[in-house]
């Protein structure tokens, strides 16, 4: 809720479609957020929710490991989910659309830009392919923002494995400089018919297993103990150049990061 949260502090009305069983009481003060509880795969709902929409922003999706666990699921999610959306915007609404830095597969270059061959290597890279392709086949004013991996500052549980190699390049964001950028393209004419990338920039860029480790030392785990994959999955580093400029949204280091993940580890177990 992030991005809901940016808009309304700039002063734009927003509309929240999401699943009833979510926290929606940071928006009990704000009265420029209406909440409405639904479902994209709600055909009729999702097109009563859309009506007198400016611009649309669209954040829904069934990400790893379900997606690859639960097929018919992310399906109906990803990919029917975001048609009914297309169908219930009109031709006219922009639409910002988040899709995924998975669509490229296994990187094939040091800094992928946004001309990289699209190659998924799994289902949820599969569905957010499509979606690009739904949207583009739409003829609808958009932007496209293939993100990357998400970093939360939060007390979660360490993927086994990790979806990288030890060895590989990731390069990942800060979940507060990614909901930047998105909201930075709303009743942002001047960025429609643009993919961009959007990733957390210079001290973000490390080896899986650096990454790993910093993570695994926060929260006063052994980094040995830590699991990768054996081959290469789909992060790697990415030529944010255009993004950046935009928006200027690569607020937060790596290294502020984990001192925050460290802080909230000490907090929660009563350190100092």
């Amino acid at each position: 809720m992030t991005t809901v949260l940016l808009l309304a502090e700039r002063g734009q009305s927003v509309r929240v479609f999401d699943l009833a069983d979510l926290d929606y009481s940071f928006a009990e003060a704000q009265a420029n957020i209406e909440v409405v509880v639904g479902d994209v795969r709600d055909r009729r709902g999702l097109a009563d929710a859309c009506q007198g929409l400016e611009w649309a922003v669209h954040l829904a999706a069934i990400m790893p490991p379900l997606s690859e666990e639960k097929r018919d699921l992310a399906y109906s999610v990803n990919v029917e989910g975001t048609r009914w959306l297309i169908e219930a915007l009109g031709s006219h609404t922009p639409l910002v659309f988040a899709p995924s830095v998975s669509t490229y597969g296994v990187p094939r270059t040091e800094a992928v830009d946004v001309n990289h061959p699209q190659e998924p290597i799994d289902f949820y890279g599969e569905t957010k392919l499509q979606n690009e392709r739904d949207i583009k086949g739409s003829g609808r004013p958009n932007v496209l923002l293939r993100i990357s991996g998400i970093s939360v500052p939060a007390l979660l549980e360490i993927p086994r494995p990790w979806f990288f190699a030890r060895e590989q390049h990731v390069e990942f964001v800060y979940l507060s400089d990614a909901a930047t950028a998105v909201a930075g393209c709303v009743d942002n004419a001047a960025v429609l018919v643009e993919t961009l990338q959007v990733a957390g920039g210079e001290t973000w860029r490390m080896l899986g297993e650096e990454y790993s480790r910093a993570i695994c030392q926060a929260f006063e785990i052994p980094p040995d103990s830590a699991a990768y994959l054996e081959q290469p999955g789909w992060p790697g580093w990415y030529d944010t150049s255009r993004s950046q400029s935009l928006f200027q949204y690569q607020s937060h280091t790596f290294e502020e990061f984990i001192g925050q993940l460290r802080s909230l580890y000490r907090d929660a177990v009563g350190v100092n």
